[in-house]
């Protein structure tokens, strides 16, 4: 067979190659007092998943590292695949007794001098979300996201994202950040693509908690001393 043939019978699976690709903003523009106001930092995930009747591969578990430094997490939201581990860093010269209340796997461990433990690996075996908290320092708060796909994009608001070599067709997208309700938005992967226009909400419990107007929110009640909401 001759390399031009060879090539025309890969060209129809070739040209099948799909993607998706938009972005994502806040509806609530007053959400962090005006636009253009969004904190340094704060970050949207978007998070590939299989339609129904499609596979998306895992890929082999991955070690993420979370830090605390002046009693603040470093990153305080972090998106990671089922089966990861993410190792959790004490930087202070305090004690952080470092708490996560989920009702099925609960993390409970102290990190500092009083321990003489610096850092502890933790693995995530179950999809969910995890609010990590220290019983200590009331500003210290992170959350990690444990998704069952390898493919997430970590995007501020209004940036673009994209996955490319995708099979033609439906696909879901998960998205999600502190402070904001969690979205699964049905897509449909094609060549070249018209750019999704895509939004999030901030978490109606947030403002009713609070007792304020979903402007009034900041960032700092995003990260609330108390886990639940």
């Amino acid at each position: 067979m001759s390399a031009a043939v060879f090539a025309a019978l890969l060209l129809p699976a070739w040209g099948l190659a799909a993607e998706l690709r938009g972005s994502v903003n806040l509806k609530e523009a007053g959400l962090f007092g005006s636009r253009g106001m969004v904190p340094e930092g704060f970050r949207v995930s978007v998070a590939l998943l299989p339609a129904k009747g499609r596979k998306l591969p895992l890929r082999p578990p991955r070690a993420h590292l979370l830090e605390i430094a002046g009693n603040r997490f470093s990153p305080r939201y972090l998106v990671i695949q089922k089966g990861d581990s993410v190792r959790f860093r004490n930087r202070d010269a305090v004690y952080h007794r470092i708490f996560s209340e989920a009702r099925e796997a609960p993390i409970q461990f102290g990190l500092g001098p009083a321990t003489g433990e610096r850092s502890r690996v933790q693995r995530f075996d179950r999809p969910g979300i995890w609010h990590l908290f220290c019983r200590i320092h009331g500003r210290s708060y992170a959350r990690i996201d444990v998704v069952e796909t390898p493919r997430v994009k970590m995007v501020a608001p209004g940036e673009p994202f994209e996955f490319r070599d995708l099979a033609p067709g439906p696909w879901r997208l998960r998205l999600a950040a502190p402070g904001v309700e969690t979205r699964l938005v049905e897509a449909e992967a094609m060549t070249a693509p018209p750019p999704l226009a895509l939004s999030l909400e901030p978490h109606t419990a947030t403002a009713g908690r609070l007792g304020v107007s979903l402007s009034q929110i900041g960032v700092e009640q995003l990260y609330p001393v108390l886990p639940g909401y």
